[in-house]
């Protein structure tokens, strides 16, 4: 499966937040872990994964920045991610942007390109929406050949609040973010669909940061509907700076 079908990268795992319950309000600030972006910073996670189609299984994931520096006051990170894949980011100014990624395992390798690159604000507050356009480009090389494929892209992402939910890895007050993403293809073999993730992630303690769970629900144009679950089950390694 091409990476580009494959839901919440490194900068979901780690960045999207909210909830709500009726408390003082609270940005999403204390779900960012700016960490994540240092020099040597390594997560390994066991994940158990679901979907409606009665799939069920449990992987190891790690993730490593490869490359940081700092470049006109902003943080740029290279992230090694599973599937043999690395993902550019850039973190300033009170926001985390997503530039794309490249990898794979030979005979099939692919880079993913994002103009302009997603931007995530680093503080909401309750309810704030934002929302956002790019065009993707993915350009695929295998056995049989090279190809392109590029969608019209739409996102918005509003930060709900927080909520204290029950993982695996124990009780955690969480973040909680609603993300929908539509995608248009515009060319190649692509096809169109939107996802619509909710994201919990840890607002404090030894995993701050950290999302521990997620839903997805992507709806292609031509298509059965599929839901999609993610949690946390293990933490073996979380070395941030």
């Amino acid at each position: 499966m091409r990476k580009y079908l494959i839901c919440l990268p490194f900068a979901v795992l780690i960045v999207a937040c909210g909830g709500g319950g009726g408390e003082t309000a609270k940005t999403s600030q204390d779900c960012f872990n700016e960490g994540f972006w240092g020099s040597g910073s390594r997560i390994s996670i066991s994940v158990n994964y679901s979907s409606n189609f009665g799939v069920s299984y449990q992987e190891d994931e790690t993730y490593a920045v490869v490359d940081s520096y700092v470049e006109g006051g902003e943080i740029y990170a290279t992230v090694s991610e599973p599937r043999f894949v690395q993902s550019r980011f850039s973190l300033g100014n009170g926001y985390l942007k997503e530039y794309g990624y490249s990898g794979g395992k030979p005979p099939f390798v692919s880079a993913r390109e994002i103009t302009p690159p997603k931007v995530f604000p680093v503080s909401m507050d309750i309810g704030q929406t934002v929302h956002q356009s790019y065009f993707v480009t993915v350009k695929s090389n295998g056995p049989s050949g090279p190809s392109q494929d590029a969608w019209d892209a739409h996102e918005s992402r509003t930060y709900v609040g927080r909520e204290v939910i029950k993982t695996s890895l124990g009780a955690f007050e969480a973040c909680q973010f609603k993300i929908k993403e539509n995608l248009n293809a515009s060319s190649g073999a692509a096809s169109s669909f939107s996802d619509e993730k909710t994201v919990w992630i840890a607002a404090g303690g030894s995993y701050r940061g950290l999302v521990l769970k997620t839903e997805t629900v992507r709806s292609p144009l031509n298509g059965a509907r599929s839901t999609t679950s993610k949690e946390v089950v293990k933490v073996n390694v979380f070395n941030v700076n």
